[in-house]
């Protein structure tokens, strides 16, 4: 069964992209920041990371900086979204970035292009 990390620091959209990933099959694990989401991640390897830009403790840009600086995880795809009107300035560590409200169809595809059946 592939699996996909998400990491949002807003509870509902957390369940919400949950349930409609399970549904979809996919197993899925949550993180409420970035900092949680490294602890996810000393234990389990996901196919990919599903993260929120803005969230207390750590963005979504540091763990995706430290997502990429770490060989044993930099090979996982990470998709950034977030509601904020353009992209983190700077470096990109991410694979794709998103604009929120994020079309469920487009997303699915797009995990779908990234991790495969």
């Amino acid at each position: 069964m592939k699996t996909i990390l998400i990491v949002d620091d807003e509870f509902d959209i957390l369940s919400a992209l949950k349930m409609i990933f399970a549904l979809e099959q996919y197993q899925v694990l949550t993180a409420s920041n970035g900092r949680a989401a490294l602890h996810v991640l000393t234990d389990h390897r996901p196919d990919l990371i599903l993260t929120d830009w803005m969230m207390p403790e750590m963005d979504g840009t540091e763990l995706c900086r430290l997502v990429k600086a770490d060989s044993d995880i930099a090979h996982i795809p990470i998709v950034m979204m977030s509601a904020a009107p353009r992209a983190p300035d700077g470096d990109v560590y991410w694979d794709k970035f998103l604009r929120k409200p994020v079309e469920i169809d487009l997303l699915l595809a797009l995990v779908k292009s990234y991790i495969p059946d």
